[in-house]
């Protein structure tokens, strides 16, 4: 089945998924910024090499470069939180619609660590950069570009992205304004 992640690796995430639409509509889907703002996160990209892309901004944004882009059929984001690692989206056709192969990679040196601001107990596990929110994440975000495309995205789903992304905006005004006594 291609809906389910697997690990390449200890520090490599795929996903494949097939999305019954032509491959310039899944390119456009995922590097055009008025459209993954409404499946993905809001952001901004630079569609060359070296060009810069950023999601969120805030606490919880994450931004690096373009390392590599062949448009309409691969491109990789270098970071965001390792200078090492990076994510990318490999797309070919697969009869009417196109195959998307999405790589996660993170480098054995960026270990994560619990920390304060996992609310929701997204605890990494042991030795590893994985935290369940990365692979749950990814998982829901490919059904939500699949709706999107689709033309089905849950008016509830884009709700609760922008909840998300005013979320993100409120700590970080808060953080600035109300600093810790």
């Amino acid at each position: 089945m291609d809906h389910l992640p697997r690990f390449i690796d200890r520090w490599t995430l795929e996903y494949v998924r097939t999305y019954p639409h032509p491959i310039e509509r899944v390119w456009r889907a995922i590097t055009d910024p008025r459209e993954f703002g409404v499946w993905f996160i809001r952001g901004a990209l630079d569609l060359r090499v070296s060009g810069a892309y950023e999601f969120e901004t805030g606490d919880d944004g994450f931004k690096g470069t373009v390392l590599a882009i062949e448009p309409p059929r691969y491109i990789r984001f270098g970071g965001p939180t390792h200078e090492k690692g990076y994510f990318q989206y490999e797309l070919t056709p697969e009869g009417q619609g196109t195959r998307m192969r999405f790589i996660q990679y993170f480098p054995p040196e960026s270990i994560s660590a619990p920390s304060a601001k996992d609310a929701g107990g997204d605890i990494p596990v042991p030795g590893t950069p994985w935290k369940p929110g990365f692979v749950g994440g990814w998982y829901e975000f490919w059904d939500a570009l699949g709706a999107f495309m689709d033309g089905a995205l849950d008016p509830e789903d884009q709700r609760q992205a922008r909840w998300r992304e005013l979320n993100v905006y409120f700590r970080a005004w808060i953080a600035k304004t109300c600093p810790p006594a």
